[in-house]
């Protein structure tokens, strides 16, 4: 049940009498079969106060401790006095569905005890519907439609027409993507400003508000509408816009030009502060429904025009923000009919994104689908999930190793909690401790392949079989068929360098034939002579089609760098176990291994987003939400089906995308590690303050040692003498330049190479200098990253 609302739900004149002690200790009864809808007690007209209200329960009786009396039109006016201050939370969010159905009393009290009770005893057939309306209204997207299957009371109130209906349109376009009320809702901005087309978007749109008239403004609601409005710091600005160019009225005090006004206020505010603002100040006067719908009408409009490409998307964003703020401030409704309360007990401040995760009921055959934007709180999720279920068992995995050492860390006081990644339990399962020999150092290499299989100087060949191999193994496939054999080849032309060339039909029969071979010679764990690679096992274990037996629930952590082998493999496990896969689609960085993005390749059963990141706030938000949606929602909307209807939000620290310098500490990224040496290189020779620089994972993992050999290829046999260079690399010495090698990288395509050759070729004679400071200065920097993540890991693990 939703908390803390008391700022909303209560007009000023309602927390005045409360104040003066004019709150009614009276339990009231329901007036059953009303000929009146629940609405016609409820707040559709959305004003502060309940003087117009219809109600229909004059001859209702109250008992007090000073015997029976008639229940006045004016105490039912005032029902929020029904409710304490201390009470009114604790009521709330006591009831169970029965009593919220009407089907019981309150707990604790019986029907005979309720008439010669002292006490406040309410039915809760008998919760003023206005205290629900504005529940209901603040409820976030997934909760206010689920919860119209709750109890037929619940239903009737949201399911009715006058109750946020601009709440309703704006879900139907973004959530459901409904094509017909997108252009129903552009024909109405059309029919604004002309019949042909929008030429002019916000004074369109600002035209249009003035038609938005769920209410007759009463003049002293007109009055103090405009007195409010005035006290806006951007009030001046959007009278003189509204009076000069959009109106052409020059009276301020009919209905039309204050909607007008308040509509210009919330498209002139350069950022989210400024629109709360303006809702503070409409709650003065409107009760909460009609505000929100208010702004979900803006919300909806701005929306239809950013897709028609009329209005850009900061106008929506920081609308649809400012909505956020209020219905992510407070606890979540139970969505599901049942006695039981919230399974999560955690006393850490959790959004309505994350709770409905942690409260999910886990059960075999479940594909759970957990899409979660960067620094939206999923590693804390994930432990109060694992926290919540004491008596699931949980297998927490990955491809990285890096994430699953974070996850031992994450769950290190849970003891109902595995933490593997997926080639450690494939090593396990196919006992590769016993074939230690089999075991090959660093990646497959087309070169090693020309060796085994006797290719010679056939490097193209040995290319195609090694791109085959690698998408086997990645594979969910039994067997290698020609479909795995690439119809294209990159080759080299003196002229043109490399270039892309279709293979031939019996060329690629003749690939196939040579890659069955090489996986029958590298899978015999007999052989000794021909070694594997780690995805070899794993391949190995997945057609064993084993079952990992002894979990609950398995967690695929980073779904979106999942290969088709490792889907497989959790797949099988579903008779017998429920799988979740989490992950940002946005972050896929593995892709050069065939991994595929499993959050979009796996149907769900169930799906649930993280939005809201802890990282930023609104405005690096903003910049961020908008790059994905122009640059990658609009070239792949058929991919992103459940994601690009979804707005992320910035709910941390506020931030700057202007480059404003905030404290003495700087990240600088770069694409390439060339870039990296490059600007280390950079600060370390204009670095006249000292200061202190370090590199992530340090200059070591930059492999320097094999860039100084390739330095040492590309230079004549005398100078490398003069210089003292010897080339170590066994591998490099074979060739007899640097642009052999080059070539046999491209042919190979050896990407590990070829990045090294780059860096050679832009930093040139510079390179053994760049390359002495690096080495000099790496144990500094890797102890300054360790220290300055181990920071920042404390630091958000106290945050969250």
């Amino acid at each position: 049940m939703i908390l803390e609302m008391e700022k909303f739900l209560f007009s000023p004149s309602q927390k005045r009498r409360r104040e003066e002690g004019h709150s009614q200790s009276t339990p009231i009864k329901a007036e059953k079969n009303s000929a009146s809808p629940p609405f016609k007690r409820c707040l559709l007209f959305g004003r502060a106060d309940s003087s117009n209200m219809e109600l229909k329960n004059a001859d209702m009786e109250s008992t007090n401790h000073t015997g029976k009396s008639k229940l006045s039109t004016d105490i039912l006016n005032e029902s929020g006095d029904l409710f304490p201050d201390d009470d009114f939370d604790n009521i709330l969010s006591s009831l169970p569905d029965e009593v919220m159905s009407g089907s019981q009393p309150l707990p604790g009290e019986t029907a005979s005890s309720q008439s010669a009770s002292s006490d406040k005893i309410i039915e809760a057939d008998q919760l003023p519907d206005h205290v629900l309306e504005s529940i209901f209204s603040c409820l976030p997207a997934v909760d206010f439609c689920q919860s119209c299957s709750v109890c037929k009371r619940w239903n009737s109130i949201i399911s009715h027409d006058q109750f946020m209906p601009w709440k309703k349109s704006y879900n139907l376009i973004r959530i459901k993507q409904d094509d017909d009320e997108l252009c129903n809702k552009l024909s109405m901005l059309q029919s604004a400003d002309g019949p042909d087309e929008v030429t002019m978007p916000v004074v369109t749109l600002v035209r249009t508000m003035s038609r938005w008239r769920p209410i007759t403004l009463r003049e002293d609601e007109r009055v103090q509408l405009a007195g409010l409005l005035i006290k806006h710091r951007l009030h001046d600005l959007a009278h003189e816009m509204t009076e000069k160019r959009i109106s052409g009225n020059s009276s301020t005090m009919n209905d039309d030009y204050l909607w007008m006004v308040a509509s210009s206020i919330v498209l002139l505010s350069p950022d989210v502060s400024s629109i709360v603002v303006l809702q503070k100040l409409l709650l003065k006067v409107f009760q909460l429904p009609l505000v929100l719908d208010f702004f979900y009408s803006l919300a909806t409009y701005a929306w239809v025009l950013y897709k028609e490409d009329y209005l850009s998307q900061t106008h929506h964003y920081r609308i649809f923000c400012s909505i956020s703020n209020v219905e992510n401030s407070s606890k979540p409704l139970p969505l599901e009919r049942t006695e039981e309360k919230s399974l999560c007990t955690s006393k850490k401040s959790l959004t309505h994104e994350q709770r409905r995760v942690i409260n999910h009921k886990f059960e075999k055959g479940q594909k759970v689908r957990v899409m979660a934007y960067a620094g939206t709180g999923k590693t804390t999720t994930l432990a109060e999930c694992v926290r919540t279920h004491p008596d699931l068992h949980f297998l927490y995995t990955s491809f990285n190793k890096a994430v699953v050492d974070q996850g031992r860390n994450v769950f290190r006081a849970a003891n109902n909690v595995k933490c593997y990644t997926m080639h450690s339990m494939a090593y396990r399962a196919m006992r590769m401790q016993e074939h230690r020999h089999k075991l090959g150092r660093g990646s497959l290499r087309a070169r090693h392949i020309r060796e085994k299989l006797g290719l010679e100087s056939d490097t193209r060949t040995a290319n195609l079989v090694k791109r085959t191999f690698l998408k086997f193994v990645a594979s969910s496939a039994s067997g290698i068929k020609l479909q795995h054999v690439p119809a294209f080849e990159r080759v080299h032309d003196d002229a043109l360098g490399m270039k892309s060339e279709p293979v031939e039909e019996d060329r690629r029969r003749w690939v196939l034939d040579l890659t069955k071979l090489f996986w029958r010679k590298t899978s015999d764990l007999s052989n000794k002579e021909w070694t594997m690679i780690d995805d070899c096992y794993l391949k190995q274990w997945q057609l064993s089609e084993p079952e990992i037996l002894g979990y609950d629930v398995i967690l695929l952590d980073e779904a979106q760098d999942c290969t088709e082998c490792m889907r497989d493999l959790l797949i099988r496990q579903l008779p017998h176990a429920a799988l979740v896969f989490v992950g940002d689609t946005h972050q896929q960085i593995y892709g050069f291994r065939r991994a595929y993005d499993a959050l979009l390749a796996i149907p769900p059963t169930h799906s649930y987003y993280l939005t809201q990141s802890f990282r930023f706030g609104q405005e690096i938000a903003q910049v961020a939400d908008c790059i994905l949606r122009e640059l990658k929602f609009n070239n792949q909307a058929g991919n992103t089906a459940g994601v690009s209807e979804k707005t992320l939000l910035g709910v941390g620290n506020p931030g700057s995308v202007h480059g404003v310098e905030v404290g003495s500490q700087k990240a600088i990224l770069c694409r390439k590690n060339v870039g990296v040496i490059q600007t280390l290189w950079k600060l370390l020779s204009e670095n006249e303050d000292g200061k202190k620089i370090a590199l992530v994972g340090g200059s070591e993992k930059l492999g320097l040692g094999l860039v100084m050999d390739l330095y040492a290829l590309s230079l004549p046999q005398k100078e490398r003498r003069e210089q003292g260079l010897t080339i170590r690399s066994r591998f490099v010495r074979q060739f007899p330049s640097l642009k052999a090698l080059a070539k046999d990288a491209d042919e190979c395509d050896d990407t590990e190479m070829l990045t090294k050759l780059e860096i050679v070729r832009v930093l040139g004679d510079q390179l053994p200098q760049v390359v002495a400071a690096l080495k000099f200065t790496g144990l500094l920097q890797t102890w300054l990253i360790k220290a300055s993540i181990g920071g920042l890991q404390r630091e958000r693990n106290h945050n969250h």
